[in-house]
């Protein structure tokens, strides 16, 4: 199994966990426009994990831009200052270390799974048409 479909994996077990987590620990704070763009993140994630599983050479340009785009995307909606409809922010908001620590672990797995999938990139030649 590729490093990129480990870890794409390891992230979809992540937002399954962090998914939990909002429901157990702080319900109601992830609704609206933050509960869709979690959905399509989750789904998005799931998607590349296929991909990664079925055949690994279509996997790395898509978890590149997945595993970047999720960690931005838990930088955006749960550590930036309130902003906007998707904000989630998580300072002051009184969270436990279970809370910070789901949140922060698929953090750094998505931008992990994204470097793995530009390396894959470099190391994987381009077909020739």
């Amino acid at each position: 199994m590729s490093v990129v479909a480990k870890l794409s994996l390891l992230l979809l077990a992540l937002l399954v966990l962090h998914v939990a987590d909002h429901s157990v620990f702080h319900a109601g704070s992830a609704e609206g426009a933050t509960s869709v763009v979690g959905l399509l993140g989750l789904a998005s994630v799931a998607a590349v994990a296929g991909l990664a599983l079925a055949g690994p050479r279509l996997a790395p340009a898509p978890a590149a831009i997945v595993g970047f785009g999720t960690a931005l995307g838990f930088v955006v909606v749960h550590l930036a200052p309130s902003w906007s409809a998707v904000s989630d922010p998580y300072p002051g908001a009184g969270l436990n270390a279970i809370s910070w620590t789901s949140m922060s672990a698929a953090l750094v797995t998505g931008f992990a799974l994204g470097l793995a999938a530009l390396a894959e990139l470099r190391r994987t030649p381009l077909a020739a048409p």
